[in-house]
């Protein structure tokens, strides 16, 4: 989800492991040289979703070691999810609603979904039972400290 902090934990992530950190966001940004808003204003929704999977797709293809911080929309391809299980440990930041609203504000933003479900709460609904069936682990940045995050994934990969 917007706001859920991929961006944020993914900076750490990289510097921590000493790994390239890949943005989507700033992946589409730079291959439209539009605001995200504008890219999902001009795409729509599902064309957004795919153009998200391609640029994913790219980055990572021929790379070993990388923090993917994707948009929040990425779980809606499915294709790409499965693509990530098999080249990466997918972790799902379980952040909750209130939180993320108080970082965002999804009236003045495109969100992927918001116009099919007609509610924040909805797509906040079905991406996180999307986020905990592909995720190979959660993480509650509320709750947890960056020093959890890293020993989780630590003793994940050893």
């Amino acid at each position: 989800m917007a706001g859920a902090g991929k961006s944020h934990w993914g900076r750490i992530l990289a510097k921590h492991f000493n790994l390239e950190l890949i943005d989507s966001d700033l992946l589409l940004v730079e291959k439209f040289h539009l605001p995200l808003q504008a890219i999902l204003d001009q795409l729509g929704d599902e064309a957004f979703i795919k153009e998200e999977a391609q640029v994913i797709k790219e980055a990572i293809f021929l790379k070993e070691n990388w923090v993917l911080a994707p948009g929040g929309s990425v779980i809606y391809s499915e294709q790409l999810i499965d693509f990530l299980k098999r080249k990466s440990l997918i972790i799902y930041l379980k952040t909750n609603s209130e939180d993320i609203l108080k970082r965002i504000r999804p009236d003045s933003r495109g969100i992927v979904g918001l116009k099919r479900l007609g509610s924040f709460r909805a797509v906040y609904e079905e991406r996180e039972k999307l986020f905990e069936a592909a995720a190979n682990l959660s993480f509650n940045p509320e709750t947890q400290t960056e020093a959890g995050l890293l020993k989780i994934i630590s003793s994940s990969v050893i």
